[in-house]
């Protein structure tokens, strides 16, 4: 049975962005430039989104008092901007019910990481559905964007088995991301000590 720690991981950066680089080069190899800089700056620009709120808050202490807001959940935003992206490409060419019902039970799960987060006391509910809503409006803009949907994509195999060998290599390990967040925020700010969570906003 899945426990939160393993559902939670299917967020971590650890797969995420390896799995959004691997969509980036997939579109580039099957012949649509313009889809993997969109899908690049999309996914870029959203999670630099989400590391300037949290650097805010570790070196700063900048935060929403009135939501417990300390920064965007990170897991929630990469995961709800990857996962529905990837299962669209995978499932692009089939049938519109068929696309519809795989896309929307990744959505579901995505909910469910987010959910992960809180129970795990990683992030309050107001930083979850902030980046559930983020990685929404990344994977919807990008989807909504691309002329996929009807047609297949080439070279699936290959990208199954380099996302299920990205998958294997990262072994269940997080990411060091919230290590490396703290030390360039504490730079950054010259402050000898991070703030967190137990600090007064």
């Amino acid at each position: 049975m899945l426990s939160w720690s393993s559902i939670t991981y299917l967020g971590d950066s650890a797969l995420t962005v390896p799995f959004a680089a691997v969509l980036a080069l997939w579109l580039l190899l099957d012949g649509k430039k313009g889809a993997a800089l969109r899908w690049m700056l999309v996914f870029c620009g959203g999670m630099a989104l989400v590391v300037l709120t949290k650097l805010a808050f570790i070196g700063w202490n900048i935060g929403l008092p009135g939501l417990n807001f300390t920064g965007i959940s990170g897991h929630s935003a990469s995961a709800m901007s990857v996962l529905p992206v990837m299962v669209f490409l995978l499932v692009a060419g089939l049938p519109l019910p068929v696309r519809i019902v795989l896309i929307g039970a990744a959505f579901i799960l995505i909910v469910f990481i987010g959910v992960s987060r809180a129970v795990l006391h990683a992030h309050s509910a107001s930083e979850v559905v902030i980046g559930l809503m983020l990685g929404a409006c990344m994977s919807l803009y990008f989807i909504a964007c691309s002329d996929i949907g009807e047609r297949f994509m080439g070279k699936r195999p290959m990208v199954l088995l380099a996302i299920l060998l990205l998958a294997g290599a990262s072994a269940g390990r997080p990411a060091p991301t919230q290590d490396w967040l703290v030390r360039i925020a504490v730079k950054l700010s010259g402050n000898q000590q991070p703030y967190t969570r137990a600090t007064p906003l």
